[in-house]
């Protein structure tokens, strides 16, 4: 019957019609000038080397492994690794969560970049003394030496403040994959979700007890209220799922209770709408991603809704205004970027563009993470930070449905930061500042970590 069908339709007329049509299309289109423009520059430009080295990592990455540099480097940090001793100190991966804690628990003042480099320097030997004969410490040890030279190249052709910048995201690089090739099983990612448990909850109980006894919002050990609420944005989806890996429910509620009210508590207190919001999404995503029959948790929440929380909150909505004409004072402020540079934090740049307005105008409260991106690394940095968090994402979301159970929640932890970071920093962020940017890479290298664990990938 099928076969009569088919017969039928090809000794049809309208069939007929059809294939004539098509040949007439495809002799007009492969004859027009269009198509031999298309061709020739599939031919000659598109599938060129340069531009396939662009468009499929595989060309480059072919050409790195073929490099001199690659075998010379290779060579050199094996030779590296046969005289480098092994401490008599064991290695655990909860060197990387004392890392995490003394970033986060030393007061702004004595955080110097001094401090920060050097301490990432220490648990980077202390890894790569125990890592050097497995590919991984190979890796990491290559991949540090890159950066380094990376670094080094630009800081000699950049302002200093804009080097200074580049110098800290690449430590934060350095820090992603130091995370991702250090926890590589499930009781290790365990141990970083508790540790990381317990960190929230210091810092928000420091940054609400300086809100009930001196009067001032909560800060905790950073610089501004602002910065607190960005890393409790960071840390929160991965301490919300921290309870969640006890197989006893009554274990799980008894410690989100006290996390749920003292971080809302804190939240609040830092008087930041940006963290507030960040916050208000990633619970409520954890909750219907993870479990729905979690929702009644939020009654919990009813303790901390206090007389103060609620001054706090409508005191978020209290933001100055912006005045003056943006874009002829942000012409003004670019005509002097190669002398200046625009540095750390949303306050250097502020202050520069206060310094170059064309006019006499009131404060300027413009500070979104986007926005950062544009000024510090140009569109193409902005552009392919846009890609590379879209790409994840997307990843991670595929990974709620599709990875085993006992993964599931690392992965809803991690999508639920992604959308927390992303919103908040619409209003306002301070992701240049140096610890901002250790733990906001590092929380990336926990998601990559997360991918290795669940697919099995072992040293």
């Amino acid at each position: 019957m099928k076969k009569t069908l088919v017969l039928i339709w090809q000794e049809s007329f309208f069939c007929q019609c059809l294939v004539w049509l098509t040949r007439k299309l495809r002799l007009t289109l492969t004859s027009s000038f269009l198509w031999k423009v298309w061709r020739w520059m599939d031919t000659h430009i598109i599938q060129s080397r340069w531009v396939q080295a662009i468009l499929d990592p595989k060309h480059l990455t072919n050409a790195y492994y073929a490099s001199t540099f690659y075998k010379k480097g290779t060579l050199w940090i094996r030779r590296l690794s046969f005289v480098t001793p092994k401490p008599s100190l064991p290695w655990n991966s909860l060197a990387i969560s004392a890392f995490l804690a003394v970033v986060l628990l030393i007061p702004e003042s004595f955080c110097s970049a001094t401090f920060l480099f050097g301490a990432f320097l220490t648990v980077a030997i202390f890894y790569f003394a125990h890592h050097r004969l497995m590919r991984t410490g190979m890796v990491f040890a290559m991949v540090c030496l890159l950066l380094t030279i990376f670094g080094v190249l630009f800081a000699l052709a950049l302002p200093s403040s804009a080097a200074k910048t580049l110098s800290y995201l690449l430590l934060g690089v350095c820090f992603f994959f130091l995370i991702s090739f250090a926890i590589r099983t499930a009781e290790d990612f365990v141990k970083a979700l508790r540790c990381i448990y317990l960190l929230l909850l210091l810092l928000c109980a420091l940054g609400f007890f300086q809100q009930e006894v001196f009067g001032s919002t909560a800060r905790a050990t950073f610089l501004d209220s602002v910065t607190f609420g960005e890393v409790m944005v960071l840390l929160f989806p991965f301490a919300f799922i921290a309870p969640m890996t006890f197989s006893s429910t009554p274990r799980r509620i008894a410690y989100l209770i006290p996390l749920l009210m003292l971080t809302f508590s804190a939240v609040t207190a830092t008087q930041s709408r940006a963290a507030f919001i960040g916050f208000s999404a990633e619970l409520l995503l954890l909750i219907l991603l993870f479990d729905w029959r979690y929702l009644p948790m939020l009654l919990f929440l009813a303790p901390a809704m206090t007389g103060t929380a609620i001054e706090n909150i409508v005191a978020m909505w209290d933001v100055p205004k912006s005045y003056g004409n943006f874009f002829i004072n942000l012409i003004s402020a670019f005509r002097q970027v190669w002398s200046n540079g625009f540095g750390i934090r949303r306050g250097v740049f502020l202050d520069f563009y206060s310094n170059a307005l064309t006019a006499e105008t009131g404060p300027l409260a413009v500070s979104p993470l986007y926005f950062s991106f544009l000024l510090e690394l140009g569109m193409l940095g902005l552009l392919f930070f846009l890609w590379y968090l879209l790409r994840l994402a997307h990843s991670t979301l595929t990974s709620i449905f599709t990875a085993k159970k006992e993964f599931r929640g690392f992965f809803v932890a991690g999508f639920a930061m992604l959308i927390g970071i992303s919103v908040s920093s619409l209003l306002e962020a301070s992701l240049f500042s140096p610890r901002i940017f250790l733990l906001y890479w590092g929380m990336l290298g926990l998601l990559r970590a997360a991918r290795i664990i669940r697919f099995g990938i072992v040293h």
